[in-house]
């Protein structure tokens, strides 16, 4: 009998080392960092506008981390795409 698929075992490992997971293209990665480009910059957007509405928050240490964290995220996935999501380094 004719197996329709290759064994598990002969599969590339995916993400994480999961067996079923496959490798992601360039565009699917591309898509990936622009998606969460975006979505922190926006938390960063939203964060800024909450400082300017509630004086307090610019001088909480915690608020203010949790607005740097995001604007690294953001930062990191646009360098990532303009290095080209995809490519071998």
């Amino acid at each position: 009998m004719r197996e329709l698929a290759e064994p598990i075992s002969k599969q590339p490992l995916g993400i994480c080392g999961d067996k079923r997971a496959r490798p992601r293209s360039p565009l699917q990665m591309k898509a990936y960092l622009w998606t969460t480009g975006i979505l922190f910059a926006l938390i960063v957007v939203a964060h800024i506008w909450r400082i300017t509405q509630e004086k307090n928050l610019g001088v909480d240490p915690v608020f203010l981390s949790l607005t740097l964290i995001p604007v690294g995220l953001s930062i990191w996935a646009f360098c990532l795409l303009r290095r080209g999501a995809g490519e071998k380094s």
